[in-house]
């Protein structure tokens, strides 16, 4: 993993670090999670009480809140994460945001973004972080544990100021 300049983290495979053995096992393991998630289907998702959470916990970022009113169906991948979008070959990882939920406990939400509509941002879905964790995780905790508030990573007032150019 590595931190790139707008600190977003993303996985970086270097070539001493690939063979042709790990590259066929993960062929196959991404060949099977794309059979598994083609086969699953979508099931309704009411977004309102996550809308109303960005908009309290992450005010500086109006984009959050919107792109939650947008997710209207799920599709659970595991009792740990659940996908919000369908996942269009476009849409790329913009970032992630913790968001700290009544009954869900702390969940780390996958923001997306499409490449030629700046600005334009969607939720890929939400791990259930206290589930993950077997206990309960607190945002803050989250915060320190993943550096969001250092150089590497933005703290929320900082992606505040960048969401007006993007994230």
């Amino acid at each position: 993993m590595r931190a790139t300049a707008k600190g977003l983290r993303v996985a970086h495979r270097s070539a001493n670090q690939t063979s042709p053995h790990s590259d066929q096992l993960l062929a196959q393991i991404v060949a099977e999670w794309e059979e598994r998630r083609a086969n699953t289907p979508a099931q309704p998702f009411d977004p309102h009480l996550l809308v109303r959470l960005a908009r309290e916990q992450w005010a500086p970022i109006p984009q959050l809140a919107v792109a939650f009113a947008l997710c209207t169906q799920q599709w659970a991948e595991s009792e740990l994460y659940t996908r919000l979008h369908p996942l269009l070959a476009e849409w790329l990882f913009a970032a992630n945001v913790p968001l700290a939920h009544p009954t869900w406990g702390t969940l780390l939400v996958d923001i997306l973004h499409h490449p030629t509509l700046p600005g334009v941002y969607a939720i890929g879905g939400i791990e259930f972080l206290d589930r993950v964790m077997g206990r309960h995780m607190p945002v803050p905790e989250l915060m320190d544990l993943m550096g969001w508030g250092n150089e590497l990573f933005p703290s929320r007032k900082e992606y505040g100021e960048r969401a007006a150019g993007g994230l």
